[in-house]
């Protein structure tokens, strides 16, 4: 990295200094000395979306390997391309018996999947009320669903109510009914590009 330190290995969201580039870290005490410390031998590692640490489990190495000697590798796998084969569909029925849910759809990863369903549920005519920090994979999902997109501040639950009952006001001058419009809120659980929470219960009080 850009300060000189070596990084010997990564197990998950941990990365591990090599012991021979650990450097002193020094700062200004209140009685103006200076008081320097060495590195820990390792850091927790803000900057991977490996939450789990899966890249350095054993088990997911070993599974890949398996993976590997019986279905071989390619440039790429999605099942647009390559089609349906037995590992799909035994994760889609893992997946559905873990969340007690009649069926489960697969995606690549968690881009594709959000892209895809805000499409495939909204499409032209519909409305969809979008908390203006939802992360670039959502946005690209509510422009290729051709709706009409209203935003409000992030995690403001005051502008949405804002934002709601101006949509109420236009449903009463142009006397239409809630229900002649598909309408959608657009929030994420944990924001990624925020770190925040929605406050999914007043969202979900102001939804109902």
């Amino acid at each position: 990295v850009g300060s000189g330190i070596i990084v010997d290995k990564i197990e998950g969201v941990r990365l591990f200094i090599h012991p021979e580039s650990k450097p002193y870290s020094a700062r200004m005490t209140n009685g103006g000395n200076i008081e320097s410390k060495r590195f820990p031998s390792s850091v927790l590692n803000f900057a991977t979306l490996d939450y789990l640490g899966n890249s350095s489990s054993p088990l997911i190495h070993q599974t890949a390997l398996n993976a590997l000697s019986k279905y071989g590798c390619g440039s790429c796998g999605p099942r647009g391309f390559y089609g349906t084969i037995d590992a799909h569909l035994e994760i889609e029925d893992t997946m559905s018996s873990f969340l007690q849910t009649e069926g489960a759809v697969l995606y690549s990863d968690g881009a594709s999947a959000v892209t895809s369903t805000v499409a495939a549920f909204a499409k032209r005519g519909d409305l969809l009320i979008v908390d203006e920090g939802v992360n670039e994979a959502l946005l690209t999902g509510v422009s290729l669903s051709r709706a009409n997109v209203r935003y409000f501040r992030h995690n403001d639950v005051k502008d949405l109510r804002r934002l709601l009952e101006k949509v109420r006001a236009n449903d009463i001058a142009l006397k239409r009914k809630p229900t002649d419009q598909r309408r959608f809120l657009v929030v994420e659980g944990l924001y990624r590009n925020w770190g925040t929470l929605a406050p999914l219960k007043e969202i979900v009080a102001l939804k109902e």
